[in-house]
């Protein structure tokens, strides 16, 4: 019998759900569900599913990765009036939301967006992360995937000057996997005052390991 957590696992991961799911795959399975608030699930047998909880399963699912465009096919099918309302109110907050998060991108790409770190220019892939102190309230920066998740974890930073800034946490080896070169300048302008708050936390996560 196949657990929630093992459907999941089975999509997002190249290990073998029966080899087991580490700690690391739980909590992003967990944070999927959460979009549908759907938490609870994770350790239910997938034949044991009502009509609504099956659906909460496979749209949190399908919204990792999060795509573009979302078709759903008959997404009432099999459930209940109760579970209609339920799914029609989540559907409606999770357009509202990831509306929202469109809205951030298109305000943080300016007129020629770019990763700020490597320059790749293909929009579909480049994600706006916030930086500073008011989130997505102001303008973001432009990241690729992995430079996105390095910025985000506060192992890259900028700066005054627009240099490359890259944690002592990061191993050589990983500066040339991810291509970072300290030192290189920024492809793109920032705020250096917003810059500011995040090279702080950069610097104080890298000290910890003097």
């Amino acid at each position: 019998p196949v657990s929630v957590a093992d459907l999941f696992a089975c999509c997002m991961s190249k290990r073998p759900a029966f080899l087991g799911i580490s700690k690391t795959m739980r909590n992003k399975i967990l944070d999927c569900l959460d979009r549908v608030h759907g938490e609870y699930l994770i350790d239910k047998r997938i034949g044991s599913l009502s009509g609504g909880e099956l659906q909460r399963v496979l749209l949190a699912l399908a919204l990792e990765p999060m795509p573009n465009i979302l078709i759903l096919d008959e997404p009432l099918s099999g459930v209940d009036v109760e579970g209609m309302e339920t799914l029609m109110d989540m559907l409606d907050e999770i357009r509202k939301r990831f509306s929202k998060n469109a809205d951030f991108k298109r305000k943080s790409m300016g007129a020629h967006p770019c990763c700020i770190v490597c320059g790749a220019d293909r929009i579909s892939l480049l994600h706006a992360v916030p930086y500073g102190t008011h989130g997505e309230s102001q303008k973001g920066l432009m990241l690729c995937p992995t430079h996105a998740a390095l910025f985000s974890a506060h192992l890259i930073s900028f700066s005054d000057a627009g240099e490359l800034l890259v944690s002592p946490r990061i191993s050589e080896r990983e500066r040339k996997l991810y291509g970072l070169i300290a030192g290189e300048k920024a492809k793109a302008p920032f705020s250096r005052r917003r810059m500011l708050t995040h090279r702080k936390i950069f610097t104080e996560e890298g000290r910890k390991l003097k």
